[in-house]
């Protein structure tokens, strides 16, 4: 009987953690890959015209995990949903939610840094002025995300979108 407790201890505390870590990585995985046959493009389903706004849901769902390689990918590749006519209405939700808080580095930094990215790279006005305004509280938001942020791999997402 102590034999089958210890086989159940060993296979809870040591067997069970990895499935359920391999698991996450495999979503996160299928959702990079989802997001890449969106924007990459060379994949046959690279379409940044018409499924924009879900790729900048998954890239949200992709930040998540700022530590990943998948993360770093995505910054890069963010820039081609905004060739979607619905992602202005996905960008005044985010503006909405964001903007009272673009100082504060703790408040859903995932979604925040899509929003930056957003801010910086769709331009939502006619007016130069305020094109150039947005681009500057982008800025000053990704270097108060640098400056202050605790998490440091937020930081290192942070530093290469202000590049």
């Amino acid at each position: 009987m102590k034999i089958l407790y210890i086989t159940l201890a060993i296979l809870f505390f040591f067997v069970l953690p990895v499935y359920a870590n391999d698991s996450y990585e495999i979503s996160l995985r299928q959702t990079y890959l989802e997001y890449c046959s969106i924007v990459v493009p060379d994949t046959p389903t690279y379409d940044p015209y018409e499924k924009g706004v879900r790729a900048v849901d998954y890239a949200v769902e992709i930040l998540k995990s700022p530590a990943s390689l998948e993360a770093y990918y995505t910054i890069f590749l963010l820039a081609e949903t905004t060739k979607d006519e619905k992602i202005r209405e996905k960008f005044v939700a985010l503006k909405n939610k964001h903007m009272p808080f673009i100082n504060d580095t703790e408040y859903e930094p995932a979604e925040k840094l899509v929003f930056i990215l957003l801010l910086m790279s769709l331009n939502t006005s006619e007016s130069r002025e305020e094109i150039f305004s947005n681009q500057q509280v982008a800025y000053d938001a990704l270097n108060n995300m640098i400056s202050n942020c605790k998490n440091r791999d937020y930081i290192a997402l942070a530093m290469m979108e202000s590049f």
